[in-house]
Order: structure tokens, then C-alpha cells, then sequence
């Protein structure tokens, strides 16, 4: 009854956990996660590995949306090491994870994840497309014009890498414009998207 009262939890995109002890749990698991992501950047990625294996071991089975979360980042740090199987294994997980309980961001960035792992470093262009209609679908559903810059952004670099100039440059050139109107000139996505279309 509480939480019915309470206006940041009726207006976050994934709501958490109602039990207050479960919702401190994940609080300070989304903690490591952070932490994770930082090792992942600057430390080794065995470090970034142990602190997402802890925080998995004792997170709520029952909370689905930090579950996502934590499979998302184990599959950047697996990317990262260049570990492609595993690293399209946790995107996927990550996937189904964030579609069962409504997590779009995640759903959104795990199918883009999957679609260029599949794609560019394990030459399965089959299940690229396929993972980019759902990355696409669910950047659209969730409203957020930076996951689908990022999914047409690895539409533009598949199509380079495939040797499609017009189908580069069309997916890209919505990238950008997508980029731009969200005034995000200034970030890593808009670089990396720029960095494919001069590759066309």
C-alpha cells in the first residue's frame, strides 16, 4: 500500500522489488554493478568477472530486472576479453531476463549487444539480423532515441562489414539524425556512429 503512494516507484520504467529488504539488496547490488563497470574500463577483467560472480551469487532469483543487468555486463566484460561465445551466451540470457520482466533499457541494449557480437566478430549474419529487429523493436517500445541510434548504429557497421553502402549509410544516416535531436552530439554513441559512416 505504501508504494502506491509513493510517486518514484509508480513512475520508475522498472519498479522494485516491493519487500524493503529485497529492495536495499538490489540497491547495494546495483553498488557492485557500478563497480563492476569500472573495472571493466580501467582494471583487469577478472576483477570486474569476481565482483559480477559475487553479486550474482546473492542476488534475489525472484528479481528478474537486476538479474538482466548484471548478465548484460558479464557479456561486455566477456566481449571485452574477446570471449564471443560467452560473451553472446550472457547478452542472451540478459535478454530474455530484461523481456520477462519488462526491463526495456535492458532488453533494448543486450539484442544490440548480441546483434554485433553475432555479426562482427562471429560472422553469423543470420542471427545479427534477427537480433537487430528485436533490438530495434524494443529501443522503439521504450521510447529512448539512444538505444535505437545504437541498434541502427550496428545496423550501419554490419551492413560496412557486408560491403552495402546504401544500406549503411541509410541506417546511420537515422543514427545521426536520432543522435542529434537528442542532443547528444557530444558522447561516444554519436562518435562511434560517425566513425561507421565515414567507414561507408
Amino acid at each position: 500500500i505504501a508504494a502506491c503512494a509513493d510517486e518514484t516507484y509508480l513512475r520508475a520504467a522498472v519498479r522494485p522489488p516491493d519487500d524493503p529488504e529485497v529492495a536495499a539488496l538490489v540497491a547495494g547490488l546495483r553498488g557492485e554493478l557500478a563497480r563492476a563497470e569500472t573495472l571493466e574500463s580501467g582494471g583487469p577483467f577478472a576483477d570486474a568477472l569476481a565482483v559480477l560472480d559475487t553479486a550474482s551469487a546473492v542476488a534475489p532469483a525472484s528479481y528478474l530486472p537486476l538479474r538482466a543487468e548484471l548478465e548484460l555486463r558479464r557479456g561486455s566484460v566477456r566481449e571485452n576479453e574477446g570471449r564471443y561465445v560467452e560473451a553472446r551466451k550472457a547478452f542472451e540470457d540478459a535478454f530474455f531476463a530484461a523481456v520477462e520482466s519488462g526491463h526495456l533499457a535492458v532488453a533494448a541494449g543486450a539484442a544490440t549487444r548480441v546483434a554485433y557480437v553475432a555479426g562482427r566478430r562471429m560472422y553469423d549474419s543470420v542471427a545479427a539480423d534477427d537480433w537487430l529487429e528485436h533490438a530495434e523493436i524494443y529501443g522503439e517500445r521504450h521510447g529512448d532515441p539512444l538505444r535505437l541510434a545504437r541498434a541502427l548504429t550496428v545496423r550501419g557497421a554490419l551492413a560496412n562489414l557486408r560491403e552495402q553502402p546504401a544500406a549503411a549509410r541509410e541506417a546511420l544516416t537515422r543514427a545521426l539524425r536520432l543522435l542529434h535531436d537528442a542532443g547528444a552530439e557530444d558522447t561516444v554513441d554519436h562518435a562511434r556512429a560517425l566513425r561507421f559512416y565515414g567507414d561507408h
